[in-house]
């Protein structure tokens, strides 16, 4: 799934600040970790809303992805 992401620069291609899913905008209450692979860089947050989610950039196409998301308790 294809999602709008927010970012400010940071020297690593951009650190998220917010991303826009199923019509509403999450803010990003903490970056857990990141890593690159390959072409994609992958980013695990969790949101404002409690819930964990990794982000997936392509950076081949300039596109980010939901990878993986986890209903927060």
């Amino acid at each position: 799934m294809i999602v709008e992401v927010e970012c400010e620069p940071d020297g690593d291609g951009g650190r998220p600040t917010g991303f826009s899913l199923g019509g509403r905008t999450i803010r990003v209450a903490e970056i857990i970790d990141r890593w690159p692979s390959g072409r994609h860089d992958y980013v695990k947050l969790r949101g404002n809303d409690g819930h964990m989610y990794i982000l997936r950039y392509d950076a081949a196409i300039g596109h980010w992805g939901l990878w993986m998301f986890e209903k927060g308790k």
